[in-house]
């Protein structure tokens, strides 16, 4: 499936990280205000080419050359033509688009869907993992605002998505849907039996995969995907799943499939989550552990006195390997694009002016809340956000992501002085 441009992430992603670090050394700052210096000068190009990236965004192309045919690349050419759109305008267009490729090395989706308002359109970013989806929505918060583009984080629920595959138009009623359960495993088959001998069972899967992301937007089907839950993707009824039918069929009971639109229609009146405001929970995993230390491995050393880590945030960073799942996949990403991820631990003095060894629940809580507080006077929550946080015996911990690090040092050097409680120590750890 076409993806606006971005067909060679990992190049594009590479090429604008050197050009940034040949001026200057790589920090999220630099790297952030050249994709937004190269969507700003393209923006022009990119709005009026918008009507055929669009197009093109949600067809699979093929190597047909009937120009009436939707998905040949002559229908491509054709409608750039009919649009009055030369090769450099489409280079222009593409160029804005491939200034995002950092933020989608190893997975992710930028797609550009018309807005409800006419003339404008939404950029939307659209990733699994946790932390690239922090990172985008800061920096879509510190984005320029263009006139007639809006960026966005996570798609949502589209009841009227479709494809053009293979010279037809593919909606939600062209999939069937049976689910299985097997060792606590729900087996989500999706078959497509008018794609048959059309596209490749590879192209197949995305097809499905995306009809199926936008029929229950980003979060939900993320939630779905990663609460033990397997696509099994074909072109005709798997024969087990046949012979289940005949047998129900023979003993005059009803088994049949449905399609993607019943399917979730089904998921609601069972139970299902619907989401007013996606973005808002556009965080949830269930691949993070927020397990805290063992009981009995407890200790009032830095980083071990841990005994409840926060999940309103559903995004807490932890000192701890073995309670970080995808670390290293998300301190690579941290790296690459100049972001350090900070713990600050803090503790409270007791009345002999030494480090309280046992913090009750109202004093973690308040050393937080203090903390949190003087980071947002400070009015530069364009380089840090808050992120997580996490209680322990003797310190408190709130986890950051510093946009800025050496800035964000500078700032917490006079916290100490400057808060009202009995500060005992105020450390920032970095992971690595």
């Amino acid at each position: 499936m076409n993806d606006l441009g971005l067909l060679d992430v990992q190049q594009d992603a590479l090429e604008m990280i050197q050009q940034v670090t040949k001026e200057q050394s790589l920090t999220w700052s630099a790297l952030t205000q050249a994709m937004y210096a190269t969507l700003e000068s393209s923006y022009a190009d990119l709005i009026k080419a918008a009507p055929f990236l669009v197009v093109k965004s949600t067809t699979i192309t093929n190597d047909s050359t009937d120009s009436n045919d939707p998905c040949s690349p002559s229908y491509l050419h054709e409608l750039q033509q009919s649009l009055g759109l030369d090769d450099a305008t489409i280079d222009q267009a593409q160029r804005a688009l491939k200034a995002f490729a950092p933020f989608f090395v190893n997975g992710g989706e930028l797609l550009l869907k018309p807005n409800k308002a006419k003339g404008k359109y939404d950029l939307i970013f659209s990733a699994d993992l946790a932390v690239k989806c922090l990172l985008l929505q800061h920096f879509i918060d510190h984005a320029p605002k263009l006139a007639q583009l809006k960026l966005c984080l996570g798609r949502e629920r589209d009841n009227n998505f479709n494809l053009k595959v293979a010279g037809q138009t593919i909606n939600y009623e062209d999939f069937l849907v049976f689910v299985e359960n097997n060792n606590n495993t729900a087996y989500i088959n999706l078959v497509c039996p008018s794609l048959k001998d059309k596209v490749s069972h590879k192209q197949l899967e995305l097809i499905a995969l995306s009809m199926f992301r936008s029929l229950f937007g980003d979060v939900i089907s993320r939630i779905i995907l990663v609460n033990n839950a397997q696509f099994e993707v074909c072109f005709d009824i798997p024969e087990h799943l046949q012979q289940k039918i005949d047998e129900a069929k023979r003993n005059q009971k009803e088994l049949h499939l449905v399609n993607l639109k019943e399917f979730y229609k089904n998921y609601l009146s069972h139970g299902g989550k619907s989401l007013t405001k996606e973005n808002n929970h556009i965080f949830i995993s269930s691949y993070r552990d927020n397990t805290p230390w063992p009981k009995d491995q407890r200790s009032l050393e830095l980083n071990h006195d841990i005994y409840e880590i926060d999940t309103l945030l559903t995004f807490a960073l932890n000192l701890q390997g073995d309670f970080l799942q995808d670390k290293n996949n998300d301190l690579q990403l941290l790296e690459s694009l100049g972001v350090v991820p900070v713990s600050i631990a803090l503790s409270m003095q007791d009345d002999n002016g030494s480090a309280k060894s046992n913090l009750s629940r109202m004093e973690n809580n308040q050393l937080l809340k203090d903390c949190e507080r003087y980071l947002k006077r400070s009015n530069d929550e364009a380089s840090f956000k808050v992120v997580g946080s996490a209680l322990g015996t003797s310190h408190s911990y709130l986890h950051v992501l510093a946009f800025d690090y050496p800035k964000f040092v500078e700032l917490m050097k006079s916290y100490q002085e400057q808060s009202k409680l009995p500060l005992c120590e105020v450390k920032l750890t970095t992971l690595a």
